[in-house]
């Protein structure tokens, strides 16, 4: 959750949208970013090391 105060409380929202249109998430079954109502967002995906 954000605690500062801005003056646009939709620019987050409008950076995640353009996060998940570059990743082709599917709104009803996200498969790499979750919406935590309330508090945010939550990586959801497979985390990949390389060695």
């Amino acid at each position: 959750m954000w605690h500062e105060d801005c003056d646009d409380e939709q620019t987050v929202t409008v950076h995640m949208k353009g996060l998940r249109d570059k990743l082709n998430e599917d709104k009803k079954n996200p498969k790499y970013i979750e919406t935590v109502w309330g508090s945010g967002y939550r990586f959801i995906g497979e985390v990949k090391y390389e060695n």
